[in-house]
């Protein structure tokens, strides 16, 4: 779906038949399957689970006090809101698609409407998984052109904003701009946004009966601790790839083992291996990822860790989605010319 039209950086297409193949050379075609071997049990788990801890959360928040406590199971709110839904219909219903397509569609809207955005947004993010820097799902994470930028997306008036397309500087092109989006989508789309529409009718509703247990609850998770969440999804996802390495398609963060599932195996290098292999379930992403690692160093994929990653993206303002060796400034790509995103 994405637009044909030139596009500044110049739109690059992943060759991953090129790292795949030789993942599946050197640990064998059965090592590949075993880790797409999918388990219901843990899947349908998974879903139970985070409407669960979703509704627990929600309960929890509504009867602490203002204090430590009620901060800590926020945070934790946030990464359910922002992490685990996301991940449920991003890995079960989009990718995988355990409910058939119908009814992978319908949950996945459902896994939706916590989340503030339409299912059918997502659709876009199989472009993402195609092409490098440009894509439709994710377009505006290239306004984050400015550390200020950076920083200001951490409260949630600068997210707005920055999904808005408000932070976008004057100079910067939109490679998408002539891009029409098919009928389906048009009307797909519209009809989410009326089930989101509704649902937050009812929110505001209930508000009149329960007016702090929805604030505390949901509305002030979202949006004190939302956009820190989402910011590092932007980085530990995609901060740094390597548009000449076929095999660096994702930042490569190495995450500590009582990470992984806590995070669903959706950030660093367990992403990368979620994108040379779509089709591995999340509880497998981070086997996949231990089996990978030799591979991947061999082929100049370096780990960074999760203060360097903090520090060249919010400190430094590393150009976003480029090889971040080198330059303290951004490069332009891999062209050995500086930009300076640091203004």
């Amino acid at each position: 779906m994405i637009s044909d039209k030139p596009a500044v950086p110049p739109k690059l297409v992943w060759n991953l038949s090129i790292p795949c193949a030789e993942m599946a050379r050197t640990l064998g075609k059965d090592a590949i399957q075993h880790l797409h071997k999918a388990d219901p049990f843990l899947d349908w788990g998974w879903f139970a689970f985070t409407w669960g801890t979703f509704a627990g959360l929600w309960w929890a928040l509504a009867r602490l006090p203002f204090g430590p406590a009620w901060a800590a199971l926020a945070v934790l709110q946030a990464f359910t809101i922002f992490n685990s839904f996301y991940s449920v219909r991003h890995d079960l219903f989009l990718h995988r698609k355990v409910a058939g397509a119908r009814g992978s569609y319908v949950l996945g809207v459902l896994c939706s409407l916590p989340l503030v955005q339409p299912y059918s947004e997502l659709t876009l993010h199989m472009d993402h998984h195609k092409h490098v820097g440009w894509d439709l799902s994710e377009e505006f994470v290239t306004d984050l052109d400015k550390r200020w930028k950076r920083w200001f997306c951490l409260t949630i008036v600068g997210f707005l904003l920055l999904l808005g397309r408000r932070l976008r500087s004057k100079d910067a092109p939109r490679p998408n701009a002539g891009f029409t989006f098919p009928d389906w989508y048009v009307k797909r789309l519209k009809r989410e946004k009326l089930l989101h529409n509704l649902f937050f009718l009812a929110l505001i509703g209930s508000a009149f009966f329960f007016p702090m247990g929805i604030l505390k609850g949901y509305f002030l998770p979202i949006a004190v601790f939302g956009p820190f969440v989402l910011m590092l999804r932007v980085l530990f996802q995609h901060g740094e790839t390597d548009p000449a390495n076929p095999f660096h398609v994702s930042h490569y963060w190495r995450a500590p083992r009582w990470t992984r599932w806590f995070l669903y195996n959706t950030l660093g290098e367990s992403h990368l291996a979620h994108h040379l292999y779509q089709q591995i379930p999340f509880y497998r992403a981070g086997r996949a990822a231990d089996r990978f690692r030799p591979i991947l160093a061999a082929r100049g994929v370096t780990p960074r860790g999760f203060l360097e990653s903090l520090r060249l993206f919010f400190i430094e303002g590393r150009e976003i989605r480029t090889h971040w060796n080198g330059n303290t400034e951004s490069g332009n790509r891999g062209s050995g010319k500086t930009r300076n995103w640091l203004e």
